[in-house]
C-alpha cells in the first residue's frame, strides 16, 4: 500500500493544522478533523473521545470511516473490560502517543472478543492513539486505525502527530473551554446584575454604553439626572456634565480610584449617587462586557446623608464622626473638603478614615466606596 507523506506536502500539513484549530469550535469540527487526518495518514477509521467527569453531557464520541452500523456497535462495546485501547488512552498522560502493539501484543489482541466481534469484521488491524489532554477535569484523545492490508503505524507517524497536531489540539480545547466558561460567567453576571438593588452601566474607553442592567435602563428612561444621547451618557446639569466627563476620562485611563458624583433629582434634591469604577483590563475580560473600561453604579439611597450615617453606625459600629466622614466621601467630597464641611482638621479626618477602614474591612478609599455603593438601597 502506498503511503502519503505529510513531510513532502506542506499544504496537507496546513489543512490538518487548520482542522485541529477549529475542531472544538464548531459542531462538526471533530468530524472534519478526523476525516482530514485519516485521509492524510492513510487511515481507514478515526475516533475522537472527550470524557468530562464533572459534566457527562459535555462528553462525546465521534467516529469516521466504517459507517453507522460500526458506530452503533462501537458505542455498545465502549468501555468494556476488554476495551484495551480505551483503557490505554484514559490511563496515559497528556501528550502520550501509543501504538496498538504498545498497549497489547498482536497475538493477545487477536484472541480478544473486541477484536473478533468489532475490529476484524470491519477490517481494523493497526492502531495508534494520541492523548490530547488527561487531567482530573478532562480526558480527550483520538485514535487512528489501518486495515491488515495497510502498513503498521511507525515512529514517523507518531512524530508527525506529536509535532503538528497535539499542541494545536491542546490549545484549541483549552481555548474552547475558557470561552464556554466566560459565556457561562457572563450569563450568570447578567442575571445577578439584574437582581441588584442599584443601576449598573458599563462604558467603553470612549464613554459609549456597552451594557446596562435592569435598574440602569430604568434610570436612563427616567432621564432625571442622566440620559443617553448617541450611545453616550449626558447630564442635563452643565456642572455635573463637566464632572462626569472628567471622571470618565480618568476611568478610561485606568486610574485606580473611583469617582463619586451626586445625581440631582426633581426639585434639585439629591436622588442618587453615581460611583464610577475604572476596570483594569484583566477584569474587563473576565465575564464583563467586552471592551468595558469603567462601570457606573447608580445608588439610590434609602434617605438623606444623615440616614446613611445612621446605617453606617448600626452596620459597622462606626462613631458618629466616622460615619459622617464616610458619608461625605461617598457623596463625592475629597478628604480635605469633607474635613472642612464637618469642621474638623485634616489629621482628625485621616484618623477617622483609618478607623473606618479597620471597622469596615476596607483597605482603601476605592474599596470603601465599593462597599458603600452596595449599602442601603431602595428595594
Amino acid at each position: 500500500m502506498r503511503r502519503q507523506s505529510l513531510r513532502a506536502d506542506p499544504q496537507a500539513l496546513l489543512q490538518l493544522v487548520s482542522r485541529a484549530v477549529e475542531a472544538p469550535m464548531r459542531p462538526d469540527g471533530w468530524q472534519r478533523f478526523l476525516d482530514a487526518t485519516a485521509q492524510r495518514l492513510s487511515s481507514n477509521m478515526g475516533v475522537f473521545m472527550l470524557l468530562d467527569p464533572d459534566d457527562p453531557d459535555a462528553s462525546q464520541i465521534v467516529t469516521n470511516g466504517p459507517g453507522r452500523e460500526f458506530d452503533r456497535e462501537f458505542r455498545l462495546r465502549y468501555g468494556g473490560e476488554d476495551d484495551y485501547f480505551l483503557h490505554g488512552m484514559t490511563g496515559a498522560p497528556t501528550g502520550a502517543i501509543r501504538l496498538g502493539s504498545e498497549i497489547i501484543s498482536p497475538e493477545e489482541m487477536r484472541r480478544s472478543s473486541v477484536y473478533r466481534e468489532l475490529a476484524e469484521p470491519w477490517g481494523i488491524e493497526h492502531f495508534m492513539g494520541s492523548v490530547i489532554v488527561n487531567d482530573p477535569q478532562l480526558n480527550a484523545h483520538f485514535s487512528l486505525t489501518r486495515p491488515a492490508s495497510g502498513e503498521p503505524f511507525t515512529r514517523h507517524d507518531k512524530q508527525l502527530v506529536a509535532t503538528w497536531l497535539l499542541p494545536i489540539l491542546r490549545r484549541s480545547i483549552a481555548l474552547d473551554r475558557e470561552l464556554r466558561r466566560l459565556r457561562t460567567l457572563g450569563g450568570a453576571l447578567t442575571v445577578a446584575l439584574d437582581q441588584a438593588p442599584y443601576g449598573a452601566l458599563f462604558l467603553d474607553r470612549r464613554g459609549r454604553l456597552l451594557h446596562a442592567n435592569r435598574r440602569g435602563e430604568h434610570w436612563l428612561r427616567r432621564r432625571d439626572g442622566l440620559r443617553l444621547v448617541n450611545d453616550r451618557l449626558q447630564a442635563p446639569d452643565p456642572q455635573l456634565q463637566t464632572q462626569l466627563d472628567r471622571a470618565l476620562v480618568l476611568a478610561s485611563q485606568r486610574q485606580p480610584a473611583p469617582q463619586a458624583l451626586p445625581l440631582p433629582g426633581r426639585g434639585g434634591q439629591p436622588a442618587a449617587r453615581l460611583v464610577i469604577f475604572p476596570l483594569p483590563p484583566e477584569d474587563a475580560s473576565n465575564g464583563l462586557p467586552g471592551g468595558a473600561a469603567c462601570m457606573l453604579l447608580i445608588h439610590e439611597p434609602a434617605g438623606t446623608p444623615s440616614q446613611l450615617s445612621e446605617w453606617l453606625v448600626q452596620q459597622y459600629q462606626l462613631s458618629a464622626g466616622e460615619a459622617r466622614l464616610a458619608a461625605a466621601l461617598f457623596v463625592g467630597q475629597s478628604l480635605a473638603a469633607a474635613a472642612e464641611t464637618l469642621g474638623i482638621s485634616r489629621n482628625t479626618a485621616k484618623s477617622h478614615l483609618a478607623r473606618v477602614f479597620d471597622k469596615t474591612g476596607a483597605r482603601s478609599q476605592a474599596a470603601l466606596l465599593k462597599l458603600l455603593a452596595l449599602g442601603p438601597a431602595r428595594g
